[in-house]
């Protein structure tokens, strides 16, 4: 005799997710205006919950929601099944608000800035700490949101940044090493597209704020335009840098005199970055590999499409050759003869 199964649960969660809230993931990274976009994204809150759009930030997610999730916390298993308790019913509670899309923004997720200074390259341990927060999050991530930015200016930033929160200034061969790095972005970005299922988009630092809502939303609406032209959290001069260095009681003499930008690489140094961003820029155009979409622009703020720029049936325009006859251990000999 076939048993006979009640399908009116199944049939309720159906016709409750008719259209179910989508969930993008922002993970920064450090030093690409992430603290530009989560004010903007604040300040906009009400207007956007209208509309809407959710949105999750640092003050929500360190604030006890994702206790427990990140393996360098040394959480049991107990702690995490809690936290994923917790982040499955403010999802819910969320959906149930009548909320289209959430964005959850957090440059934490993938490492500290801290931590890449001390391996001496970019986010060593992003896809084991992504992978538990898709685990947290239950699988339900539709869209990984990512912003990178050039070696070249990405490096010198951060490297300011962390000196100014206290982090010690680093050593000759720590400078070197970084700029040696063999891991580029992309490594990350394949880590990324491993750790979870949703799709995966990358925009450049340059994208202001209401682009890179767009981006996140697919121009579901008009993005706000109203404090989008903040700039915070920008890297500290020479002069910021220098006085807390001896605020701290040490030698300030690393850090030159006068204004301006504090360049810790030379010339030789900036040159391999600068080649480690023309292989990623040359992956990212030519098509990731299918594993991501590059959106170097976002996507414009009125509500229409952008073509992204990636390669379809022709390769886009520069330099062909990169990823080719120029592999990655050329330009490890930039300045060595």
């Amino acid at each position: 005799m076939r048993a006979i199964t009640d399908t009116r649960p199944r049939q309720m969660r159906r016709h409750r997710r008719v259209r179910p809230m989508e969930i993008t993931l922002h993970v920064g990274a450090h030093r690409t205006a992430t603290t530009s976009f989560q004010h903007y994204m604040r300040q906009n809150a009400p207007r956007l919950r209208r509309l809407g759009i959710g949105f999750w930030g640092p003050l929500r997610t360190r604030g006890g929601l994702f206790a427990g999730v990140m393996p360098d916390e040394q959480s049991d298993q107990t702690a995490f099944d809690k936290a994923r308790h917790r982040i499955g019913t403010a999802l819910d509670r969320a959906e149930k608000a009548g909320l289209r899309h959430l964005i959850i923004s957090e440059e934490n997720i993938l490492g500290r800035p801290g931590d890449n200074l001390r391996d001496r390259r970019l986010y060593g341990r992003a896809g084991t700490r992504l992978a538990r927060l898709t685990n947290a999050l239950d699988g339900r991530i539709d869209r990984v949101t990512i912003t990178v930015r050039p070696q070249q200016d990405y490096w010198p930033s951060l490297v300011a940044y962390a000196v100014h929160r206290g982090h010690p200034l680093p050593d000759a061969k720590a400078v070197d090493d970084i700029a040696q790095s063999q891991r580029l972005w992309q490594d990350t970005l394949r880590e990324i597209a491993a750790a979870q299922t949703g799709e995966v988009v990358v925009l450049h630092h340059g994208c202001g704020p209401r682009s890179t809502l767009s981006a996140m939303i697919k121009g579901a609406i008009p993005a706000p335009a109203e404090h989008a032209d903040h700039h915070l959290n920008a890297a500290p001069e020479r002069p910021e840098l220098r006085a807390a260095i001896e605020a701290r009681g040490k030698c300030a003499a690393k850090i030159p005199a006068g204004e301006g930008r504090w360049q810790p690489f030379d010339a030789d140094q900036r040159a391999m970055l600068e080649e480690a961003w023309f292989d990623d820029h040359f992956w990212l155009a030519a098509g990731a590999g299918g594993l991501a979409t590059w959106l170097p622009h976002g996507l414009p703020h009125t509500g229409t499409t952008i073509q992204p720029d990636r390669a379809g049936q022709n390769l886009p325009s520069g330099r062909l050759a990169r990823g080719h006859t120029n592999g990655i251990e050329e330009r490890r000999l930039v300045g060595s003869g």
